[in-house]
């Protein structure tokens, strides 16, 4: 995230809170931007208030380079007079989630996903932001046992540790269950009108697949599954029959992958699908996206998400 901290800001708070505030958002790897007279603000502030490696930390500090690629991901905070120092806090100390239906079995996805994606030619800075923010515990996931349980889970978060900020730390994340590409889940209805305000027959693919989502971000998938991400050679090595895969690339997108279908397949096995596999292998076969004018894949589109939330 990046904090533009303004003058406004700096004359609400105390020296000593804003030392805290600032080397908070260091150690949690946040961006600073600000102009000239609040840089040196900040910096007399820890300078008078600040511990012997919260110094050390400012000098080493390389977040007030804030490039015009951070400033077009990242989400930016604007931090004023009117500003809560308490959602603040929040914002600085919460770790990103991502809520998914089967969190011991899909994270470890993707995190190799991301792992994968760290050279990533076009967004490989943000990609290695977002693998170090997995590595420093500042993006985890949260468990939701079924996506149908998401809205009541987000709101158990806004009321309780997140409160007034869950809507800039959670990201959503789900299989489309559909048999096709042009139709959406009727029994997601519950989730499309907590995102979007409407049901299924009104969803369309610009609700989904771009950064401009109003209030949460989330993402549905847009193959069937998770499972449909990962090739025949894949299942193969895991001992998995595929014989009853579709050989068509559009039947085999939707085909609905599991134990009656694949025999040996398990949720357990999931984890172990993603192994060896690389930047290419993911890549294989996704939707392209028009996003800003610059075509992306899905699986670029949904890390940057991610990034959203760090």
């Amino acid at each position: 995230m990046i904090f533009q901290i303004t003058d406004g800001f700096v004359e609400t708070v105390t020296g000593q809170q804003l030392s805290d505030i600032c080397c908070g958002m260091m150690q949690a790897g946040q961006y600073i931007s600000c102009d000239g007279l609040v840089y040196d603000r900040i910096r007399q502030a820890i300078s008078d208030h600040g511990s012997t490696s919260q110094k050390e930390l400012l000098r080493h500090f390389q977040g007030f380079d804030v490039t015009v690629e951070l400033r077009k991901y990242l989400t930016t905070h604007v931090l004023d007079q009117h500003t809560s120092v308490e959602d603040l806090r929040l914002l600085i100390q919460l770790p990103g989630k991502v809520v998914v239906e089967n969190g011991p079995y899909e994270w470890p996805v993707y995190e190799r996903i991301i792992e994968a994606y760290k050279h990533d030619r076009h967004f490989k800075n943000l990609f290695v932001l977002l693998g170090n923010a997995v590595k420093g515990g500042r993006l985890v996931s949260l468990h939701g046992g079924g996506c149908s349980t998401f809205p009541a889970l987000i709101d158990q978060k806004e009321k309780g540790e997140y409160r007034h900020v869950s809507r800039w730390k959670l990201v959503a994340l789900f299989d489309r269950d559909t048999d096709d590409s042009s139709s959406f889940d009727s029994q997601k209805n519950g989730l499309f009108r907590f995102f979007l305000g409407k049901d299924h027959a009104s969803v369309c693919e610009g609700d989904i697949y771009t950064l401009s989502q109003r209030g949460y971000t989330w993402h549905m998938w847009y193959k069937r599954a998770i499972e449909n991400y990962f090739s025949d050679e894949q299942y193969v090595a895991q001992g998995i029959d595929t014989s009853r895969f579709p050989m068509e690339a559009e039947k085999r997108d939707y085909f609905k992958i599991d134990a009656g279908s694949a025999t040996g397949y398990g949720k357990n096995k999931l984890p172990l699908l993603a192994e060896g596999m690389g930047r290419a292998g993911f890549e294989r076969g996704l939707k392209q996206f028009d996003i800003g004018g610059q075509k992306i894949s899905e699986m670029q589109l949904f890390l940057l998400k991610l990034v959203k939330v760090v």
